[in-house]
């Protein structure tokens, strides 16, 4: 039984740190990846597979500001709240960011539309 036992556990692990891997050579979600992954982590498992199958960089979505990680693969993106994205708005806007323009209306639109 305890040899079941550790023999599953091991399996579990390697799913866990070959997930983001397997992400990247399917392409399936986003390079920063969802909640249960340290962030640094995934981009860079992320982009090693995305890379080593299709020969080139994974790109980070435009709009990777206003949503905050899904728990797991496959879950929608939660919206970040109004005063977090005003917040990266005005950094943007301090920094004098020529993406400013583009930034204020993906954040009008969210207004009308909700989170994919």
């Amino acid at each position: 039984m305890k040899h079941r036992r550790s023999t599953l556990v091991a399996c579990l692990l390697i799913a866990y740190v070959s997930a983001p891997y397997l992400a990247g050579i399917y392409q399936i979600g986003e390079r920063e990846g969802p909640v249960i992954y340290p962030e640094g982590y995934h981009s860079f498992v992320f982009q090693m597979g995305h890379e080593s199958f299709h020969h080139e960089k994974s790109r980070q979505s435009l709009d990777v500001w206003m949503y905050k990680r899904p728990f797991f693969y496959g879950l929608p993106r939660r919206l970040k709240s109004e005063q977090e994205r005003l917040e990266f708005i005005e950094m943007v806007r301090r920094n004098k960011s020529p993406i400013l323009p583009r930034l204020l209306e993906m954040n009008k639109l969210t207004k009308t539309t909700k989170a994919p």
